[in-house]
């Protein structure tokens, strides 16, 4: 298990690439590659091509990146010794290359061209790299039966496992459901579950937002954690409806007397205020 640094996952790189931007960046064991392409840039209010640049320049430019990514390019990860609110003394070395092929004429290239195109090979040297990184403490994500006497699917807690969050010591963070993502990167949208006994349907699991997320699974629900100091457990719960009770609602809205709507609503659901639209 890999606790995660001064990077984010997936790989990116660090830092202002100047006349540079970076694409297809990759990750292999202990080496991470990218392509580095030059920007569009202007000449007064003239939009010009990276074609345009004379051979000198590219080289000159390319240069200044290679200056650049001696210490940009520094993937870090803690092993699971690494205690949640620590500053480590991190220390290593870095070194790499950059190759392609440069255009060095004064216009675009045509299909047959490629002979115009100048190779190139830019090592830089092995260096020493010594930076503090602090271990960010982690908020985890579980689900829980909110019904006596029902236990939640194990299939459940695995489909809709959630990503943990990173914390650095102090800071705070909002808990929003719209921007939870699974393990799998998917944004998390919690559907009706139905559950059967092999034969027929017994009742349906639906994801509780309005019981919203427990620290431990005890006390008031959270929308913030303020000053975040430790490793937190927030719990989430799905209510589990039997099929009998699974029918739709007739819910009506009065005005003292007078009936402002009636509307049919699936058990377990949530009216908002847009479904009495037009009733």
């Amino acid at each position: 298990m890999k606790n995660g640094g001064v990077r984010t996952d997936p790989t990116s790189l660090l830092g202002d690439f100047g006349d540079f931007a970076l694409k297809d960046v990759k990750e292999e064991g202990n080496t991470i590659t990218a392509t580095a392409y030059l920007k569009d840039w202007y000449r007064g209010n003239q939009l010009m091509r990276p074609y345009a640049y004379s051979y000198d320049e590219i080289k000159r430019r390319i240069n200044n990146l290679v200056k650049e990514i001696n210490i940009k390019f520094i993937p870090v990860w803690f092993n699971t010794n690494a205690e949640a609110g620590k500053t480590y003394k991190i220390e290593g070395s870095a070194q790499g290359e950059l190759s392609g092929k440069i255009n060095y004429v004064y216009r675009s290239l045509g299909a047959y061209d490629s002979e115009k195109l100048i190779p190139f090979n830019v090592k830089f040297k092995e260096e020493d790299v010594e930076i503090p990184v602090e271990v960010p403490y982690k908020v985890d994500f579980k689900f829980e039966s909110g019904t006596s006497g029902q236990t939640l699917p194990k299939y459940i807690n695995e489909q809709y496992e959630l990503k943990p969050i990173n914390v650095y010591n102090g800071k705070s963070i909002t808990i929003d459901n719209s921007t939870l993502r699974k393990t799998t990167n998917e944004l998390f949208e919690p559907y009706p579950e139905v559950v059967g006994n092999g034969t027929k349907k017994t009742g349906t699991w639906v994801f509780d937002e309005l019981s919203g997320w427990k620290i431990d699974g005890q006390g008031e629900p959270v929308t913030t954690l303020k000053n975040v100091d430790k490793n937190i457990t927030l719990v989430g719960v799905w209510k589990f409806i039997p099929v009998e009770d699974s029918a739709h609602r007739k819910v009506t809205f009065k005005d003292g007397e007078k009936i402002i709507a009636t509307v049919e609503v699936e058990a377990g659901k949530t009216i908002e205020g847009d479904s009495l639209e037009n009733q």
